[in-house]
């Protein structure tokens, strides 16, 4: 009993789309049949029979819904316990299928030290870029790995940089 429960569950939406072809075929034909009479009385068979095509379309649209909410349902509950075990034990994280997941070190951003900010605060020295001079605490160079070079701004402007539109350090 549980196999073919099993196998149904995994069939469930198969036969929604099959179910749901044999209700057009059964449109069809109705429609194809009622339009080769001109007789209302005539036609009355046919439209029961396209009514009862529109039923099977019906009925297997649903079996199709309910068959994706159930693998959306597993795919979630599988989501949910893997939330949990990564609440419970975050070196023993897994991904979904069922390999180790690497698990990276967050590491802070790489900008400028504390006492070098402090003192380039005093200072009015910014940090040169490429092209634009920046505070020292700009959201801009977090993340960037490069050595900071500490310029006043009189330098930076000499040297053709432009100010930061972010931080607006002029």
């Amino acid at each position: 009993m549980t196999k073919l429960r099993a196998l149904w569950e995994k069939m469930g939406g198969r036969v929604g789309l099959a179910i749901c072809l044999g209700g057009f075929v059964a449109i069809f034909l109705g429609w194809n049949g009622a339009a080769g009479y001109d007789r209302v009385p005539s036609q009355l068979p046919y439209l029961f029979g396209a009514i009862g095509g529109l039923g099977l379309v019906f009925i297997g649209s649903a079996m199709v819904v309910v068959e994706a909410n159930r693998q959306q349902r597993g795919e979630l509950k599988e989501s949910i316990e893997a939330v949990r075990a990564a609440l419970a034990d975050p070196q023993a994280v897994t991904s979904p299928g069922g390999t180790r997941a690497r698990t990276t070190a967050t590491r802070a951003p790489a900008t400028v030290p504390a006492t070098v900010q402090a003192r380039s605060v005093r200072n009015g020295a910014v940090v040169a870029g490429r092209s634009a001079f920046h505070r020292p605490d700009c959201r801009l160079l977090d993340g960037r790995d490069h050595d900071t070079e500490l310029v006043t701004v009189a330098a930076a402007t000499a040297e053709g940089l432009t100010a930061c539109r972010i931080c607006q350090p002029a």
